[in-house]
């Protein structure tokens, strides 16, 4: 330090003389001290640890806590401020033996939350942060939405479209609000999953799934009417059939986490379960992506390119984007945000590809051609007939029936499910920088899916919710952690189910652009899935027979059913029907028999990779103590409700409410 320096801090800090203290005497970097809050008295301050350190409840004026120390030895005290309401700081004062401050240093700590989870921002920034997150699964929402209809006979039906579109929305938005306030309590947007959809479409090779309707009807004058009728009749019973399975599964679901069988469900179904059933899936994913893709390749493979240059090869690079701030104006800043956008970006782009050579009337007019799916108005009529206002209420499309071909692949589907969001749950918790989650708060964010789970089935969605890992990412680079933010997103999404023309809007999609972002999506997601492979021992042949049968053995067994499909036939009718539905799902198939056999075929827990799934809850509460989090354990509490209740006798007993006691071992 400078001799002029020095001589400044041999002076006592008042409140003046304190305000006074220039930048460059004090060190501070890119930030005013006349920021900090002084609305604050030393009232704030107590004592922290024997060595008369302090540890602050609110943030506070320097001069204060000179005013409050007693002066014996050289403290340092921290407190977080916020510089021009959006940089997250820390100051630190140097106090000396008599009370004079030697040195201020403001430092900014990289991976401080700007609004951490229990933080409730301003309205107007609450609203930009929530909207900020509606981007990222809009193209979720609609994929998933387009692959239910296919599996209904719903794939020209652009009203129907409509409805589950706007259904799904408001479901996505229930479940967020749900999970979000009395769930696990942690910002998780809760989405359409289509692990729920994608196998049900190597079903439709079976008769009983077909959407051919009898060529007779079209003999008469009246064919297109009852030919319509028909196809209606078919679309409603598929969707009666998909919501009873649905709720079914959801309730086992529900059950799971009510009575907290979660960790022996985890020593049961580790990665050598979970590769090859979720492969499964992702090989038969390329059936609609193709048929939505053909429509214009050169559209398709635009969205796909652009959006792996902006996710992929520009991963690393920052971005100029325009920013503004009171003390600062307007200003360029280099961010990511492109990366957080790429899918949305790509969309948008196609969409503007698209309308462009609608305009030039370079896609054909001509209703029968296949690139007529590629015209921006090809579904325009959706959108001028489709009402403004759409209340999605339980049972729209009918009374729920029982299917258990969809079942047993629902079935799978939530086990897959649970797996999923225990894994977000930990990374969303650790990109917080919040405590991780104990087994008590994981059991009650899987019995709230699978209460979501009835709740679709009941309004006909024909898909579960699931956490969205995509909006975690936005977390990351956002900074915003606040649960209040994703309490308003799914507000939001309800908004947008109610109203039914954005539904409409989003069906009014050009084809090419959705197989363009199914393409993107879903090979991401087959890649994650293989991911796991990193969890196991791929130098056991144990493990490499396992997999490999499995998946040998789950396209095979389908593709005999399709073939022979009078092969399963027992005599009675349901039975058939119910074999066929079964064997002809090859996640289903594969999944069981890798279950089976990596449960008999004897081997360790760390060979098989379990033990990379149970670890995160046994240890949780071990690393929590050693760990210092910008959050406590108190976000995965119920303090909203009041105490006589939290004391109630049944609170420690149901393994989903806080005081619920884990004996040590059990999991």
């Amino acid at each position: 330090m400078s001799g002029e320096k020095e001589e400044k801090n041999d002076k006592a800090v008042d409140g003046d003389e304190f305000e006074n203290i220039k930048e460059p005497e004090i060190e501070i970097e890119d930030a005013e001290l006349n920021a900090l809050p002084r609305n604050t008295s030393p009232d704030n301050v107590e004592s922290a640890t024997d060595n008369t350190k302090f540890e602050l409840k609110h943030p506070v004026h320097p001069h204060s806590i000179v005013e409050k120390l007693e002066a014996s030895e050289k403290d340092t005290f921290l407190t977080n401020n916020v510089l021009n309401g959006k940089d997250e700081i820390n100051s630190r004062l140097e106090i000396e033996n008599d009370g004079n401050v030697s040195e201020i240093i403001i430092e900014q700590e990289e991976d401080e939350m700007l609004y951490k989870v229990m933080d409730t921002p301003p309205f107007h920034l609450s609203l930009m942060y929530a909207f900020q997150q509606v981007l990222t699964p809009v193209a979720g929402n609609l994929t998933v939405s387009i692959l239910v209809a296919e599996f209904v006979c719903a794939s020209n039906d652009e009203l129907m479209k409509a409805k589950l579109m706007c259904t799904t929305m408001f479901m996505g938005g229930l479940c967020t609000l749900l999970q979000s306030s009395i769930g696990i309590g942690l910002p998780l947007y809760q989405g359409p999953s289509s692990a729920y959809i994608v196998p049900l479409i190597a079903m439709k090779g079976i008769k009983e799934w077909s959407c051919d309707i009898d060529a007779g009807l079209f003999l008469n004058g009246t064919s297109n009417s009852t030919y319509q009728m028909r196809l209606e009749e078919k679309q409603l019973q598929n969707l009666q059939m998909l919501s009873g399975s649905l709720a079914i599964a959801g309730l086992i679901h529900t059950l799971m986490g009510a009575f907290g069988i979660i960790g022996y469900l985890l020593r049961l179904i580790g990665p050598v379960t979970v590769v090859p059933s979720i492969t499964l899936i992702g090989l038969y994913i390329y059936k609609p992506a193709t048929r939505f893709s053909e429509t214009s390749w050169g559209i398709a493979l635009s969205v796909l390119s652009l959006g792996l240059i902006l996710s992929l090869y520009l991963a690393n690079w920052e971005s100029p984007f325009p920013a503004w701030s009171r003390n600062k104006g307007f200003r360029i800043v280099r961010t990511k945000i492109h990366k957080s956008f790429a899918i949305l970006i790509s969309i948008l782009f196609g969409w503007s590809l698209c309308a462009i050579l609608t305009t030039t009337d370079v896609f054909p007019n001509d209703p029968t051609s296949k690139q007529f799916q590629a015209r921006t108005d090809a579904r325009i009529d959706v959108l001028q007939n489709f009402n403004w206002f759409f209340f999605p209420y339980p049972f729209q499309f009918g009374l729920p029936t029982f299917s258990i071909g969809v079942f047993a692949n629902y079935f799978l589907a939530t086990i897959i499910s649970i797996l999923d969001s225990i894994g977000d749950y930990y990374a969303c918790a650790k990109i917080c920088r919040a405590p991780s989650p104990p087994i008590q708060a994981v059991n009650r964010g899987i019995f709230t899916e699978g209460f979501c789970s009835i709740l679709g089935g009941f309004m006909g969605t024909g898909h579960a919710t699931t956490t969205y890992g995509g909006n975690i990412g936005v977390i990351g680079m956002s900074k915003v952690a606040s649960r209040r933010v994703f309490q308003i997103l799914g507000l939001i999404f309800m908004f947008f189910g109610i109203i039914g023309k954005i539904g409409a809007l989003f069906i009014t999609l050009p084809y090419p652009v959705l197989g363009g972002v199914q393409l993107l999506s879903f090979g991401i997601f087959i890649g994650i899935v293989l991911s796991n492979l990193q969890y196991i021992d791929l130098n056991s042949t144990r493990n490499l027979a396992i997999i490999g049968m499995s998946l040998l053995i789950g396209l095979m067994i389908p593709y005999f059913v399709q073939r022979n499909p009078n092969a399963l036939d027992v005599g009675k009718q349901q039975i058939t029907s119910a074999l066929k539905m079964v064997l002809s799902n090859p996640s289903f198939v594969g999944g069981m028999l890798a279950l089976f056999l990596d449960n008999t075929i004897p081997g360790t827990l760390e060979e098989r990779g379990i033990t990379t799934w149970i670890p995160e809850i046994n240890q949780s509460e071990e690393m929590n103590n050693k760990a210092d989090f910008a959050e406590k354990k108190a976000i995965y509490s119920l303090e909203f409700l009041p105490k006589n209740i939290r004391k109630c006798f049944l609170f420690g007993k149901l393994p989903f409410l806080p005081e619920y006691t884990v004996r040590k071992g059990s999991i």
